[in-house]
């Protein structure tokens, strides 16, 4: 028994978490809005104070002491600003307590004493009640004076007590507006309520005199009468009510347990618990009403045992009953007569509609079951769309449902199961699967349905602002595509192996919808013609445009019967982009954006775009999957700045940058590996390669750079550069390095793929160099000389040993003499070609760098061709480095002569 307390106390406090969490944050957004309406006060006190004492009043005015006291009239007549929407007012701004008359005065700020004597002793002494009840009776227990009845019914005489005290009290005391959060009859009645739920437990759970269904009524009647009551006693009983009204259902336990009393239940605390948020305008109460229901939710859908029923209902009254709270009752009376979108309400009925998605995706639903929940539930989510203009978002939410029913239908598995129709001459086929039918029929009729009902809307005479005109206007014109791609998705994915999803049919439905969107635009083409800006007719007209575009795209994709959306969404993105300009409708650029992150979503999914790209190298199935987003992302890019420069466009401009390095990078992995790009290979050859492609996008964006200064462009050269620097770091340096891995190097001498390697990006990384330096870092393009500079040391070191030990070049080879004087001979050539440019070009980190590479080989000759070469070698080698050093000081000689200013102490060019 113990244990089963222990437990209820954990379930307890995980339903109190959010539920509190909540209350604190809306509790905080409200003293933060108070805050910052007392701040925006002062500030207009102390400016007519200031203008006060610039204009001296006349002899006949009041004193400057007595016109500082006073009111100013700018402060009087200022009216507090207007929200955005009916129900911000009441909900955000609305005291929790009655409000103070206007004469009093602004209380003084509270101390230490004053917060403990109003405020925590009120708190601390409610507490200690129930506490005290509690250890009183543990005591009379311990000294066997009380039995179990007794127990029970002094605790309901107590319980009985505190609530009766705290009403006396609320009747014959007024509250103190400054110590409102600390109502002390609020504190007595929340005491009596905590009390009378432990009594029904104890006489429960502990001692068996009542049973479960008497005890879940009384705990329920507990929890409600608690916030019934809290519409006078204040917001803390408020919470202790809808906390107590969730948990009652995990205190009862049954032999045999029931799911549909649950429903009904939950729905009588929610309603209580909106009915005292809208009494008291408390929307956090609201808030945790809603979040508390979600939870249940969840408990309903994964202890369905088997009945999914219960969940499934308790999803749809809960949603109904959030859409009267936070959208019908607080809009009811249009008293906005252009309200725009309810963030907090669309954010609400969105859990509710991923609730009904999950709902139908984690149980057996029936297919009749799943038409009736998620046609109620888009119908219920569609009317408020249409009817009440602040959850306009809620059609793009029964689009969803829609589409998440389809995701989740079993359909293969019910034309599995359906049984087999026999036909005249003996021959059993299925002819045409009932199951199928009824799955297309549900997504054709609720798809045309909610794009009918919100496109009527958008027509309707009633104005709308920007942000609902646009959630219709892509409910009318996106419903219809998304249903037809998802159940083309949906169909290709159960019936992969069975080849039962032809692309015919979805290629004419796609022309279908195509023909349709059209038909539409050119009707309102004339209609709405005429009008100026983001009018909803012009926005459904650039969303029946937008959608004739993707359609198309969408039927080229079934017809090639590659299974991808990839292509279609990105000409779709190109399509609302050229629509966009040429409707001059700034919304549909966010359509745009939608799309490209869509189509991003899907690249982070398949890479490679299609299963089998193909053997051919570079014509193949990775030129049409990235190089087509690539092209059309770049064109949507360059249609949105015609416009405007905006994050849309550098998002497009992005996307056509990260599609073109795939491009490349998949092509030279393609090539590489006989056509698989994810092998798990790799090569000094392909790290090469893949440095050298990441150094030219990091030029290309640079040069880009150059001509027009921007943060994509900016972003792109230092990202490319950075990848490029990891495929030299951990690839060629290491993984891929042939003194590493002994593979053998294809080609001869210095003409071989050590070249494509070491040298291409080499050359690459020194044009990088060149080109940033009038609008990169210094630190940028000294990275990238460094770059180069090692890339280049490491080709001439490496040609070296390939000529000397041929194909496999692995560090435990030992070199020859020649290779060892070679090495001697190419430091000394590269000091000799650094100081040249150095001294030839006044650089003096060139020089520097010579110096480095002249030291380099006297150490090596010094230290090791002493000890390794022997004979002519060694002599060549000493006598090389000594005339290499003899001539590098006669030449620094006559430079230094030739310029006495710089070595007397001049500047030197760096």
């Amino acid at each position: 028994m113990d244990d089963e307390i222990l437990f209820i106390l954990i379930g307890l406090a995980i339903l109190a978490l959010p539920i509190l969490a909540i209350v604190a944050f809306v509790m905080a957004y409200n003293t933060r809005q108070r805050v910052r309406a007392l701040e925006s006060r002062l500030r207009l006190a102390e400016s007519a104070l200031v203008q006060l004492r610039r204009e001296p009043p006349p002899a006949s005015a009041p004193t400057p002491v007595e016109t500082a006291v006073e009111t100013p009239p700018a402060v009087e007549e200022q009216a507090p600003p207007e929200p955005e929407h009916a129900s911000d007012a009441p909900a955000d701004t609305a005291p929790e307590m009655p409000q103070e008359p206007a004469d009093l005065p602004i209380a003084a700020r509270q101390g230490l004493e004053e917060r403990f004597g109003t405020r925590w002793a009120v708190w601390i002494g409610g507490l200690a009640l129930a506490l005290g009840g509690v250890f009183l009776v543990r005591a009379s227990i311990e000294a066997g004076l009380l039995g179990p009845g007794a127990r029970v019914l002094l605790g309901a005489l107590f319980a009985a007590a505190l609530i009766a005290g705290g009403e006396v009290l609320r009747r014959r005391t007024a509250p103190i507006p400054a110590f409102g959060s600390a109502y002390a009859p609020g504190a007595l009645t929340a005491a009596g309520a905590t009390t009378a739920f432990a009594v029904v437990y104890a006489a429960f759970a502990l001692y068996g005199f009542i049973g479960p269904a008497l005890a879940f009524v009384l705990l329920g009647a507990i929890a409600l009468a608690t916030m019934l009551a809290a519409a006078l006693h204040g917001p803390a009983l408020a919470a202790i009510g809808l906390l107590g009204g969730f948990a009652a259902p995990l205190l009862v336990s049954s032999a045999d347990p029931s799911l549909w009393p649950l429903p009904i239940y939950l729905a009588f605390v929610a309603i209580a618990a909106y009915g005292v948020a809208r009494l008291r305008r408390w929307r956090w109460l609201a808030i945790g009403a809603a979040v508390g229901a979600g939870l249940w939710a969840l408990v309903l859908t994964v202890l369905a045992f088997g009945d999914t029923a219960p969940g499934l209902v308790h999803v749809l009254v809960q949603t109904a009953l959030a859409a009267g709270a936070f959208v019908a009752l607080p809009y009811g009376r249009d008293r906005a007569p252009r309200p725009s979108l309810d963030r907090v309400a669309t954010g609400v009925l969105a859990g509710f509609a991923g609730l009904a998605v999950l709902a139908l995706s984690s149980g057996d639903v029936g297919p009749t079951a799943r038409i009736a929940f998620a046609g109620a539930m888009a119908a219920l989510l569609t009317a408020c769309a249409v009817r009440y203009a602040p959850a306009a978002g809620a059609a793009l939410l029964a689009a969803g449902i829609v589409a998440g029913s389809l995701v989740t239908w079993p359909v293969a598995y019910e034309i599995a199961e359906e049984p087999r129709r026999v036909v005249p001459g003996g021959v059993a086929r299925v002819l045409w699967p009932e199951a199928l039918e009824t799955f297309l029929a549900f997504g054709a009729i609720a798809a045309l349905a909610i794009a009918a009902a919100a496109g009527a809307r958008l027509l309707h005479s009633t104005p709308l602002l920007r942000l609902p005109a646009a959630a219709l206007a892509a409910a009318a014109s996106g419903t219809p595509l998304l249903v037809l791609v998802t159940i083309y998705w949906a169909l290709t994915d159960e019936f992969r192996s069975l080849d039962a999803a032809p692309a015919l049919p979805f290629t004419l439905g796609a022309a279908a919808l195509a023909v349709a969107y059209t038909a539409l635009a050119v009707r309102l083409q004339p209609l709405v013609g005429a009008e100026d800006g983001e009018t909803p007719g012009r926005l459904l007209l650039a969303g029946a445009a937008a959608a004739a575009l993707a359609a198309l795209s969408a039927g080229l994709v079934f017809t090639l019967d590659r299974g991808l959306l990839t292509v279609a969404l990105a000409l779709s993105a190109a399509g609302s982009a050229w629509v966009a300009d040429r409707t001059r409708i700034p919304t549909l650029r966010w359509a745009v954006g939608v799309l490209g992150f869509v189509v991003l979503m899907r690249l982070v999914e398949d890479p490679t775009v299609a299963d089998d790209p193909g053997r051919t190298i570079l014509l193949n199935w990775l030129l049409v999957g990235y190089g087509v987003p690539a092209v059309a992302f770049a064109l949507a890019a360059r249609l949105l700045d015609r416009t405007r420069r905006d994050g849309i466009s550098r998002f497009s401009e992005s996307l056509a940058f990260v599609f073109g390095a795939f491009l490349v990078f998949f092509q030279i992995r393609h090539a590489l590996h006989g056509g698989d790009p994810l092998a798990e290979t790799t090569s000094h050859v392909e790290m090469g390669l893949l440095a050298t492609a990441s150094l030219a996008f990091s030029v290309l964006a640079t040069r880009l750079d150059l001509a027009r200064r921007d943060t994509v462009t900016g972003v792109a050269s230092l990202a490319f550069a950075a990848l490029s620097m990891a495929f030299v770091v951990f690839g060629l340096a290491y993984a891929a390095n042939p003194l590493v891995t002994d593979d053998a190097i294809a080609g001869a001498p210095l003409l071989n793929d050590l070249a494509l390697a070491y040298a291409l990006p080499a050359i690459l990384a020194a044009i990088l160099a060149r080109a940033a330096r009038a609008v990169r870092p210094a630190w940028f393009v000294e990275a990238a000389g460094w770059l180069a500079l090692a890339l280049g040391s490491a080709w001439i070191a490496l040609a070296i040993r390939h000529a000397a030990q041929g194909a496999q070049i692995g560090i435990d080879r030992v070199p020859t003499e020649g290779e060892m004087w070679a090495y001697s001979a190419a430091l000394v050539a590269l000091a000799l070609a650094a100081l040249a440019y150095g001294l030839l070009r006044d650089v003096r980190r060139a020089r520097l760098v010579g110096v480095a590479f002249l030291a380099a080989a006297v150490v090596k000759v010094f230290l090791v061709d002493l000890a390794n070469l022997e004979g002519v070698m060694r002599a060549l080698s000493f006598i090389g480095l000594g005339l290499a050093l003899v001539g590098i000081g006669l030449a620094w000689q006559r430079l230094a002569a030739r310029r006495p200013a710089a070595a007397a102490g001049g500047a030197p060019i760096d």
